[in-house]
Formats: C-alpha cells, structure tokens, sequence
C-alpha cells in the first residue's frame, strides 16, 4: 500500500513534463518510501504532519515554478488515498489484526477470532441434521460471512450441501399403510398382497351395521336441515 501511493505512471509524467533529473526522481522516490513508512505506521500521525514531507522535499531538491505546482497535486491526491486507506483500517470488519490490538483481555468487547468454544458450537450446528447456511451462522454469531466461511476452514468443514430425503424402500412404505390398517405385527411382501388384504377386509365387512350408521347420521342431518342443529327429539 505504501508503495503504491505515487504510482510509476506519476513519476514517469514528473519526468517527462517537469525535466526531473534521473538522481533527483530517484531521490524524491526514496525519500517518500522511507518516511512515508513511519507515518503510514502510525495511524494516529495527521494529514499536516505526513504533507511535511513535501515541503522537505521542496528545500532538499530545489523545486521551483511547475515542479512545485505538480508536487501540490500530488500531495493532494496522496492525502486523499491516505484518509481513505486509514478509514478501511478504522473500520472494515475483517481486519483483524487491527481489532486484536485494540481489544484487550476483559474489557467486554467481541473477540475478532472465533474462540475453541464458538468453534465447536459451530461445529455442531453444521453437523445437525437439517444443518444451517453461512449466512444464517452469521446473525447467529454477530459477524460476516466471510469470517464464519474462515472459521469452517479451521474446523475442516469445507462443503454443506443440503441432503435429499433418503429413498423408502417399498417394505418401509408398506410398514408405515399396514401399521394403521390392520393389527401389530402383520406385514405385507407387496403391494398385491396389500390390496388384496384390503379387499378380503371390506368383504367381511357387516354392511348391515354400516347402514344402520349411516341411516342414523342420515336421520340427524334431516333433522338439523329442518328444524335447525339445536332441535331435538324430532
């Protein structure tokens, strides 16, 4: 990032449209590099401090007319990627080298590393049944995505895919239609055998009392639709 602050487009354009000398650019190159470093490392340096530097430069090297005129812009653009690399920093969620420093052991604050705890629940989660996706692990956890896909990495967990139901086998579907229609215990070996069984059941069945349910439900529907359902002795 330091590096590329001026980059060599900018020198090559200094050169060219300025008349640097070959020792001076190489100069100015050097003397940005190294005390650009010290400022960039210290975040909490401001704008005015780190622009010093060109005005340094400007006695060192002599500059007049346009060569300061093109230093200003420079600076200029350099202040701009500046503030707005710091705010990254400052900011972005997964820079977590910056949060580890900031956070110190007991002071309340969300640890910027899955912890072996926070590993193992979720471990678990992930190998549940049903399972969970990253990002549901994600508003579980309080943090990114990206940070729970890291963390799965760690635990070796590389891939989830949603699982299909597994294929009944014909016995296991019977098991579960014979179960409700005839006693504990009775299997049937096919689907024939399941319609005949019902078919021998319905034959044996005594119509009679069926019509005498029917015709007492019957009665009672006669009995609501003319005289209304809180009638009685009809």
């Amino acid at each position: 990032m330091i590096k590329n602050l001026l980059t060599i487009t900018q020198y090559t354009s200094a050169y060219a449209f300025l008349n640097f000398d070959e020792e001076s650019l190489r100069g100015i190159e050097e003397f940005m590099r190294n005390d650009f470093s010290d400022v960039m490392i210290g975040s909490g340096e401001t704008t005015k401090d780190y622009l010093g530097y060109y005005w340094r430069c400007q006695d060192k090297f002599k500059l007049v007319g346009g060569q300061i005129s093109m230093i200003s812009n420079i600076a200029k653009e350099c202040r701009k990627l500046y503030e707005t690399e710091i705010n990254k920093l400052n900011t972005n969620e997964d820079a977590l080298c910056t949060q580890q420093v900031i956070r110190k052991s007991g002071s309340g604050k969300k640890a910027a590393i899955m912890t072996k705890k926070g590993l193992k629940r979720l471990e678990r989660l992930f190998h549940n049944k049903d399972g969970i996706s990253q990002n549901q692990a994600a508003e579980i956890f309080d943090c990114t995505r990206q940070h729970i896909s890291k963390s799965l990495h760690t635990i070796g967990i590389y891939a989830r895919k949603k699982q299909r139901s597994p294929a009944y086998t014909e016995a296991e579907i019977l098991k579960v239609k014979t179960n409700a229609l005839y006693k504990k215990g009775w299997k049937a070996e096919s689907v024939k055998q399941l319609k005949t069984r019902i078919k021998k059941c319905l034959k044996e069945m005594d119509t009679s009392g069926v019509q005498r349910a029917c015709s007492q439900i019957r009665t009672k529907l006669r009995a609501v639709a003319d005289h209304g359902p809180y009638v009685e002795n009809h």
